[in-house]
């Protein structure tokens, strides 16, 4: 809850409002959200979920960049088809679409001072996780990110950064409180070869027939 709140906030202030409008709608969101969705386990009180809010998106508003370039996507949703990209695939193997279209979640998606298209994902936690252990996962999104933005703005993406912020203060002020973990696509072009391959693999196994 304390992420979607976080989100909500981005997303509001992304779209215009003012720093403490948009981190009132955070707040009106953990307040409007019922009991049965919520682990009260794991997030403590409504009032302690609350704090934690706080504490979170400050530390997201403190560190992040505010104005990153011409924003032309925010909590943007896309459906789009997987067609394997020339720049990254032998030529008999390029402009092959899959079968299954790919849907993503974009945070925020611009256009930075060069004019290449940028994604930005949010990532919201009380305590870090190693970015190498989740690297994989971010891998994946990387990939659906590109294909799907790809074909919606008809330009192929620059980069993708997931912002991982930590809402819970560091004992050791010299740690940041947030860090960007940046994927330059075409500085991997391997994560293209093992993304359709994949694919291809999943696609295949769903499309056979019972």
């Amino acid at each position: 809850v304390i992420g979607k709140a976080c989100h909500k906030a981005a997303e509001r202030f992304y779209r215009g409002s003012k720093i403490p409008n948009a981190i009132k709608h955070g707040f009106n969101l953990i307040k409007e959200t019922p009991d049965f969705e919520i682990d009260y386990g794991k997030t403590g009180s409504r009032d302690k979920m609350i704090e934690r809010y706080y504490q979170t998106v400050d530390i997201f508003f403190d560190c992040i960049p505010l104005k990153p370039g011409k924003i032309i996507g925010v909590e943007q949703v896309a459906v789009q088809p997987v067609i394997t990209d020339p720049e990254y695939t032998p030529k008999e193997n390029a402009n092959v679409a899959f079968e299954i279209p790919a849907k993503t979640y974009s945070d925020l998606v611009f256009l930075d001072g060069r004019k290449r298209l940028v994604i930005w994902d949010y990532k919201f936690s009380w305590q870090f996780k190693d970015p190498e252990s989740i690297y994989h996962d971010l891998f994946v999104q990387a990939m659906f990110n590109y294909h799907t933005n790809w074909q919606l703005h008809k330009k192929r993406p620059y980069k993708i950064v997931f912002w991982l912020v930590k809402g819970s203060e560091n004992r050791d002020e010299s740690r940041p409180q947030l860090i960007p973990v940046e994927i330059v696509f075409k500085k991997n072009p391997k994560f293209f070869t093992l993304f359709y391959y994949l694919y291809f693999e999943c696609t295949d196994e769903i499309m056979k027939p019972d």
